[in-house]
């Protein structure tokens, strides 16, 4: 009968011992019930950090593409500035050019205006000289007009002299 209250003690222990693996079983179900909710919990987390990485990849990646075309515009802005500017200087030596070929026109005017004026006053001058060596030759033509006319008489009148020297008849004898 010993063996019994031995045997009890031993089924209480073990009772007790399955009793404590008992509780140490549901506790340690009971935390792997909370490591498994810790667990989905951090899934979730991780789960709502890549979507937050892979937003921020795409924002990264939309503002890298903005950059490249900024880049891009800002090249293309540049290459058109050195264009303009090439043509800006291109178009000012033109105009350079043309300013001074029309100050050259604007002296050669003034030279050829003065010119003019000079012309026309030689002209005015030999105009008048015209008009004078007219009056003169008209003068000559009267007295050369007047020395025929005088020489004429005078040899009329040495033809009488000489007619009436050497008796003839004169034509201004019947008078």
């Amino acid at each position: 009968l010993l063996k019994v209250p031995a045997m009890d003690a031993q089924v209480r222990e073990k009772d007790e011992l399955i009793g404590s693996l008992r509780s140490q079983t549901n506790a340690a179900d009971q935390h792997g019930e909370g490591l498994k909710d810790h667990v989905s919990e951090l899934k979730r987390a991780l789960s709502r950090a890549e979507d937050r990485a892979n937003a921020s990849a795409a924002e990264v990646t939309k503002g890298n593409q903005i950059i490249e075309k900024l880049q891009s515009d800002l090249k293309a802005s540049r290459a058109k500035a050195k264009l303009k500017s090439t043509v800006i200087t291109q178009q000012e030596l033109i105009l350079t050019e043309k300013q001074q070929m029309a100050d050259k026109l604007s002296r050669d005017a003034v030279v050829l205006g003065s010119q003019l004026e000079s012309a026309n006053a030689e002209k005015v001058a030999l105009g008048r000289t015209v008009e004078e060596q007219k009056a003169k030759l008209e003068e000559s033509r009267k007295v050369l007009e007047q020395n025929q006319q005088m020489i004429q008489w005078l040899n009329n009148q040495i033809n009488e002299a000489q007619i009436a020297k050497y008796g003839g008849t004169s034509r201004f004898s019947f008078r």
